[in-house]
């Protein structure tokens, strides 16, 4: 379980996954596109591991982890935006 843990701590402190959840909800029109941000930050993760490390295997767990760290980022900042906007 420890595994886990560490992983998705490892995960949710990148920042390709802060930035591309960032941003993805500053342009975000609806809740789902929170999700689409949330695995496009994954999958862009996923692929720059790979391009920088030669050893760099693919982990169905790790991947559904990023997606749920970086879905976190997404939601939180799609949430402040449209408290926001709710507050004009």
């Amino acid at each position: 379980m420890s595994a886990v843990f560490t992983i998705f701590l490892a995960k949710f402190v990148a920042p390709i996954p802060i930035v591309v959840g960032i941003v993805g909800a500053y342009v975000s029109r609806s809740w789902w596109h929170v999700l689409i941000t949330a695995f496009a930050a994954a999958s862009i993760s996923e692929i720059f591991l790979r391009m920088t490390m030669a050893d760099h295997s693919f982990t169905p767990l790790a991947f559904i982890i990023g997606v749920v760290a970086a879905g976190l980022w997404a939601a939180w900042f799609y949430w402040l935006r449209l408290a926001k906007l709710k507050g004009k």
